[in-house]
């Protein structure tokens, strides 16, 4: 579930970076073939590149994402130890009532998907009467003013002049053509899933916006640019049916604009072709996977594997930690490793055997030790390594403590027994400071 919505977030990021590119390098550019890709691509790539496995190398004492176990406070009145408040429940909460109203909105959204669908459906089972118009099968809508199309089908309302019926139909066959109506289906899929940002309807009125100038300006070349001109303002203002590719959309102020434009301005190119390279830079990140130091190692030269097995003794490893070590860690998982006893019982055992150092009493040393460890996939307790240190006393009690901890019941993701990796603050307090969180 959290890997789902860090998922969310990662495609949700890069759309908006792409999307960025786009406003600031190419949204006034006529370059319109050039423009559609550039759009299509900030749908579809954010899609895919946060599941992409590219390695890219992290120091160790990286603390991003990693599980965070509630702080233990020890004081060193009487050596007591007092646990804060758990943590854990209150954010499964949040991230339970997150994924319902995640899916909530993707139910909504989906519904108005389907009803919009099913509309379109609707006018293409109708048997409306059918004419030819510049060789082409039109079904003439009664009663109505609108010309839309969707795929190879293509309407016309029986009150839309004689005259302006032949442009509207050549206009209706180069979206047909260039199958606008795929990208307008495309951008919908990705709302339904991505509902919640803004970043994809914008997208998708672009890309609307992008198809209509593409076919405008197709049109100019054939139509003198007055008559055209007026063709549009007759149709303006009019209701459009969603998902179709409508000749009468609202933004026909723009298109008027843009049509007062050199199709391919000598600077659009190399904006596009610049916009992608950035495109590149943005996306990389985002295609990457964390692999640790030990990860690196594996993949290096075997001439290096003597100075590995060297560490590897100095650090008294077991052979099952070392195979371990090779292998992937997780951060969370689906099923998380579990203390003998549960949580109740890990905060049991470290008040119990975290004792406050007589040196930190007598320098006046106190603080929050961070320190970070492995649960394997056999629930050995490895890798223990201090992720944030106060003192060298207090540090190495923590320490201690953690790596002398019994064996855990490992975490499952997918089915499938993993190394996790988690971290626990311990906050050593003097007497004067005993309730407060440094």
């Amino acid at each position: 579930m959290t890997d789902y919505f860090v998922y969310l977030a990662k495609s949700s990021v890069l759309m908006g970076l792409l999307y960025g590119l786009y406003h600031l390098l190419l949204r006034k550019e006529a370059f319109y073939s050039g423009n559609r890709f550039f759009l299509l691509a900030a749908l579809v790539i954010p899609l895919f590149a946060p599941l992409l496995k590219l390695s890219m190398p992290v120091s160790e004492n990286s603390t991003a994402a990693t599980y965070l176990l509630d702080t233990l406070t020890i004081s060193a009145a009487a050596n007591t130890a007092v646990t804060s408040s758990a943590a854990e429940p209150t954010g499964l909460q949040w991230i339970k009532l997150l994924f319902w109203m995640y899916w909530g909105g993707v139910i909504l959204t989906a519904g108005f998907f389907a009803i919009r669908i099913a509309r379109i459906c609707r006018f293409i089972c109708t048997h409306y009467p059918v004419y030819h118009v510049c060789n082409t099968p039109v079904k003439m809508v009664p009663g109505s003013e609108h010309a839309f199309s969707f795929f190879g089908q293509i309407f016309l309302g029986d009150r839309i002049s004689a005259e302006s019926r032949h442009t509207i139909v050549k206009h209706e066959l180069i979206h047909a053509s260039r199958y606008h109506s795929a990208d307008k289906l495309l951008a919908e899929l990705v709302q339904v899933m991505f509902w919640f940002n803004p970043i994809v309807y914008l997208i998708k009125r672009e890309l609307t916006a992008v198809n209509e100038y593409a076919a405008d300006y197709d049109m100019i070349s054939e139509y003198s640019p007055g008559y055209y001109r007026k063709i549009l303002l007759r149709q303006a203002n009019l209701e459009t049916y969603i998902l179709s590719n409508a000749f009468n959309q609202s933004l026909t102020l723009k298109r008027l604009i843009m049509l007062q434009k050199e199709k391919f301005h000598k600077t659009a190119k190399k904006r596009f072709f610049g916009a992608l390279i950035l495109a590149v830079f943005f996306i990389t990140p985002f295609a990457c996977s964390d692999i640790s130091q030990e990860e690196m190692a594996k993949k290096e030269p075997s001439k290096k594997s003597a100075d590995k097995k060297e560490v590897n003794a100095v650090e008294h490893k077991s052979d099952s930690q070392q195979k371990s070590a090779e292998q992937e860690i997780f951060n969370v998982v689906e099923q998380m490793p579990e203390f003998p006893g549960g949580s109740d019982s890990l905060r049991s055992y470290l008040a119990k055997n975290v004792k406050y150092p007589a040196e930190a009493r007598e320098k006046v040393r106190e603080g929050k030790v961070y320190v970070r460890f492995v649960i394997t996939k056999t629930g050995q307790v490895g890798k223990v390594q201090l992720a944030r240190g106060v003192s060298p006393s207090l540090n190495r009690e923590a320490m201690h403590v953690i790596k002398n901890m019994p064996k855990w019941k490992p975490g499952k993701h997918n089915g499938d027994e993993v190394n996790v990796r988690y971290v626990v603050p311990i906050n050593f307090s003097l007497p004067d400071n005993e309730n407060e969180s440094q």
